[in-house]
């Protein structure tokens, strides 16, 4: 009996067991929801209040910003003309954007802004970190506008920037923004002016260089051509002396020669007692010894010295001998003597050693120092350029761009009507199992 009524236990307790039932009664959810009103209501109404007050609570952040545009010539004025340091619009406008990142530019422009006393007002924080508080605020970017056609391959030119700034003082910080913009513009022009001038001085230096070594290069090339010629006229000095030398020799020679013949002549003459000129046919009509002579004078013959006379070869013998120059006698001596003196005075040479200026013969000469007269004259005088414009200058916005106030408030009420009802639902579930207790 006890074995059949173990096999029926199971039976037994099978009535006892939940029924499972997948199926929700939605009209049933509903009404029960509706049952929990005041709650739902309560929840969303405490979360709308919430809501608006931490809206109300958060601190509205305002867009400040100012449009810079690349400058026209009209407004690059002098730097446009200039050709020291070449720039175009574009790298006007580079210049102007690099002052305006700069943290020297900022700090100034921080220290003598509004704004600063405006944050260290109600705040304990040092200067340097308010500082760079608004400096990670701070944003610079470029402006590419859809008519700026460009190839696909090619960056567009700058044009445009915007600085901007997000900050709760949007009155301070229109100063702010405002002061940096004039302070890069002026910063910038200053510095290319100050690279402008640096290049003048250095063109300048660079021309006084090439000029003091075309002057010396000048001087030395003339005291080198001076001792070439010097060198040349030596050589040519001393080849008209050695050959005026061997004439005077030759002429002394030939005097000597003639001295000797003139005396064997002049004994000649005083043994046939030939006292004047002769000819062959005054020898004949006298006595027998100079018959011989004109025997011998069958021939045509021309007449030998002693025919001039003891007293002719004396006069003669005695002016060879006392003639103190034979170079007088020598037909190429004077010539020789006029070159030689031109040499010893060559007016080039003259010339030459006298010259006191060297640059007036050198033609690049006088093309650098027009050169450096025109640089020295250069106005750097660029007051009135611009090197970018401000199109659209900082203001104080009407509206905050956050938070959205509006947004936080309904997000806030329906985050609370979620919650509300995810209350009422568990409320719902729970109180059958109340009940049921």
């Amino acid at each position: 009996m006890n074995q059949s009524v173990m096999q029926n236990a199971p039976q037994d307790l099978a009535h006892l067991r939940p029924q499972q039932n997948d199926e929700i009664d939605l009209g049933q959810l509903i009404r029960n929801l509706i049952n929990e009103w005041k709650l739902i209501v309560s929840i969303t109404a405490l979360g709308a209040v919430f809501s608006v007050v931490i809206a109300l609570m958060q601190t509205p952040i305002y867009k400040i910003e100012t449009t810079l545009t690349a400058p026209s010539i009209a407004e690059l004025g002098k730097l446009s003309e200039q050709s020291l340091l070449p720039i175009s619009r574009t790298a006007a406008l580079e210049k102007v954007a690099e002052q305006l990142v700069s943290t020297t530019t900022q700090s100034k422009a921080f220290e003598q802004s509004p704004l600063k006393s405006a944050i260290l007002e109600n705040s304990e924080i040092p200067a340097s970190q308010a500082f760079n508080l608004i400096r990670s605020d701070i944003k610079l970017e470029r402006i590419d506008r859809e008519f700026y056609t460009v190839q696909e391959d090619q960056v567009p030119e700058l044009k445009e920037i915007t600085l901007s700034i997000e900050t709760a003082k949007p009155i301070e910080a229109t100063d702010f923004i405002q002061s940096l913009s004039e302070s890069a513009l002026n910063l910038a022009l200053e510095t290319v002016k100050g690279d402008i001038s640096v290049r003048k001085e250095e063109r300048i230096d660079n021309i006084n260089q090439k000029l003091a070594a075309l002057s010396e290069a000048a001087t030395i090339e003339r005291t080198a051509q001076i001792q070439r010629i010097e060198e040349a006229n030596q050589e040519k000095i001393e080849a008209i002396e050695q050959q005026l030398s061997l004439l005077i020799t030759k002429a002394t020679e030939v005097r000597q020669r003639q001295i000797i013949q003139l005396e064997e002549a002049l004994t000649t003459a005083r043994a046939l007692n030939i006292t004047n000129p002769v000819t062959w046919d005054d020898l004949r009509e006298q006595q027998s010894t100079a018959q011989v002579f004109n025997d011998l004078s069958s021939k045509e013959k021309s007449e030998p010295l002693y025919f001039r006379g003891t007293k002719y070869l004396s006069a003669e013998i005695t002016m060879l001998k006392n003639r103190k120059d034979d170079s007088l006698f020598v037909a190429e001596v004077p010539s020789l003597k006029l070159e030689l003196e031109k040499l010893r005075n060559d007016t080039n040479l003259k010339a030459l050693k006298e010259r006191t200026n060297d640059e007036i013969y050198v033609a690049q000469y006088s093309e650098l120092q027009d050169q450096l007269a025109n640089l020295k004259v250069l106005d750097t005088d660029f007051t009135d350029s611009q090197l970018a414009r401000i199109v659209q200058p900082a203001e104080v916005p009407a509206n905050p761009i956050k938070p959205n106030k509006k947004l936080i408030a309904i997000a806030g009420t329906v985050l609370a009507g979620f919650l509300s009802l995810f209350l009422a639902l568990i409320r719902i579930a729970i109180r059958p199992a109340q009940n049921a207790n």
